[in-house]
């Protein structure tokens, strides 16, 4: 059981990349959470930056004698078409988009991304962490189904042995049902209680039969942002 950085970190603007990087890690370690990140939620789907993202960070950690595995968060394929310069979105319509194109484009966008991400579990890290904000989340009929669909493409495509961790933040995901999340293989679960606090709803559904886990060693994580401040601890909701 761990504690680890929900979303974002501040970075200050005083700072060059790399000193507002070693802080970020710094506050983490200081703050005992045991899974650090490099303050970051990227939107890149290119193997490359990525894997370049994460081998840099975890550099910084171990250059400040910091002895901690270092995740890698990344946009979802719906939080990546819900930004209307996405190319992806752009060809599926923009904003006039139909919902059937929307699902297409955000197979395609899933796929990019698994690619990418399979790169970065190759080279080591330990944990990929894949967020999708409540506001870029489908809606209407369908949408459970559309959603986990997306990342079941996403999710076949990532080595066997990836630990792969579903954030759901800025509100909760309760319109989809319990188990369009929980029929999904990721390792673990992110759930925001402040922006979101029906998400206990669908945490409570986790062990039922028809959202069964189906992987083991799977757990739910929950946390609250404490008003003034800019990073999280999260509270624990089952094993991670």
């Amino acid at each position: 059981m761990f504690a680890t950085l929900a979303g974002s970190y501040p970075r200050p603007a005083e700072l060059t990349t790399a000193e507002a990087r070693r802080v970020v890690l710094g506050a983490q370690a200081d703050s005992g959470l045991g899974l650090l990140s490099d303050g970051s939620v990227h939107r890149s789907d290119d193997a490359p930056t990525l894997v370049e993202a994460w081998t840099v960070a975890g550099a910084a950690a171990s250059a400040e004698g910091i002895e901690l595995p270092v995740k890698l968060a990344v946009l979802g394929p719906w939080a990546r078409l819900a930004r209307p310069a996405d190319p992806e979105r752009q060809r599926a319509g923009g904003a006039d988009a139909s919902p059937g194109a929307v699902a297409v484009a955000a197979h395609v966008a899933a796929e990019r991304l698994a690619a990418a991400l399979a790169a970065v579990v190759e080279a080591g890290c330990p944990v990929v962490e894949i967020h999708e904000p409540a506001v870029s989340l489908p809606a209407g009929p369908g949408a459970g189904e559309a959603f986990s669909s997306v990342h079941r493409t996403l999710l076949g495509r990532l080595p066997s042995d990836a630990h792969a961790t579903l954030a759901i933040m800025g509100g909760d995901a309760e319109a989809l049902g319990a188990g369009s999340l929980f029929g999904l293989a990721y390792r673990s679960y992110l759930f925001d209680l402040i922006a979101g606090p029906d998400s206990w709803r669908t945490i409570a559904k986790a062990g039922s039969s028809s959202a069964s886990p189906t992987r083991p060693g799977r757990g739910i994580r929950a946390w609250k942002r404490s008003p003034g401040r800019p990073a999280t601890r999260p509270r624990s909701a089952g094993a991670g």
